[in-house]
């Protein structure tokens, strides 16, 4: 990356916490995300394939499946999504942001409502830090 034709460090790795929830990210060699959490004790690791990554104008969103549930045609599924800013790495690199735990039903028949919001969303509001590969 550049700012003003001049090449920069950008970070590659997150390290965040916030009310009872840790999660680490790294693209050193493959996308990895630990989670740990009130969905996730002991911690759960994710890679490759496992974890979506959209770039959007706001940052880079990271996406994981935590569970899906399956009862009869109705299917409940939870994610974490975590929003990453893009971070230039100099001496010290603080980083804010939030994670997003989503509950999603789909299906239809016995179970699935009739009516209503089908996402749920819980913010859980992220501190920690950012390092470019090995700094």
């Amino acid at each position: 990356m550049t700012v003003d034709n001049i090449p920069v460090n950008v970070a590659i790795e997150f390290s965040l916490s916030g009310e009872g929830t840790t999660i680490s990210y790294s693209t050193v060699h493959e996308p990895v995300l630990t989670y740990q959490g009130k969905l996730a004790n002991p911690a759960r690791k994710f890679s490759g394939k496992e974890i979506i990554q959209q770039n959007t104008e706001i940052g880079t969103l990271i996406t994981v499946v935590l569970g899906r549930e399956i009862l009869g045609a109705v299917t409940t599924e939870t994610r974490l999504s975590v929003l990453l800013p893009k971070v230039v790495v100099g001496e010290k690199n603080p980083v804010k942001t939030e994670a997003i735990l989503t509950t999603s039903i789909s299906g239809a028949g016995i179970g699935f409502p009739k009516s209503g919001q089908l996402e749920t969303y819980e913010f859980v509001p992220l501190t920690g830090t950012a390092s470019s590969q090995g700094s």
